[in-house]
């Protein structure tokens, strides 16, 4: 079986880089969705959380910013735990495969340091096609 999630949508908050008890990074950003819905004026926004782990966290931390626009491709996961008080909570989340920034940002890298093809850094907004 396989499952995988594309999307292109917008920063709804700056990415938050923290590091796991053995030293890995994680990077959690939330990417908002917008949809026209027929016969009615405004848009229909879908929110989607996506967690990058390593290098992939890292560069999602110092390149991207709050209404940046990007390509995000996936695993979907749902992640299920019970708190202190036995209830129990669920939350569907994008584990990040690979990422294309379309919004321009002057200092981004053109490559990841590793060399890997995960990130993509696309040409300024003005270079893009409408």
């Amino acid at each position: 079986m396989y499952a995988e999630i594309e999307l292109i949508g917008r920063l709804t908050r700056k990415p938050s880089l923290q590091f796991s008890p053995t030293g890995m990074p994680i990077c959690n950003f939330s990417v908002a969705v917008n949809k026209k819905v027929k016969g009615d004026s405004s848009d229909s926004v879908t929110y989607f959380d996506v967690i990058a782990f390593k290098n992939k966290a890292e560069l999602c931390a110092g390149c991207l910013d709050t209404g940046k626009l990007v390509f995000v491709k996936g695993d979907p996961q749902i992640r299920k735990w019970e708190d202190r008080d036995g209830k129990k909570h669920s939350k569907f989340e994008i584990i990040l495969q690979r990422i294309q920034f379309l919004s321009a940002k002057s200092n981004a890298p053109a490559r990841p340091a590793d060399g890997t093809d995960d990130f993509v850094h696309e040409p300024d907004e003005d270079d893009i096609p409408l």
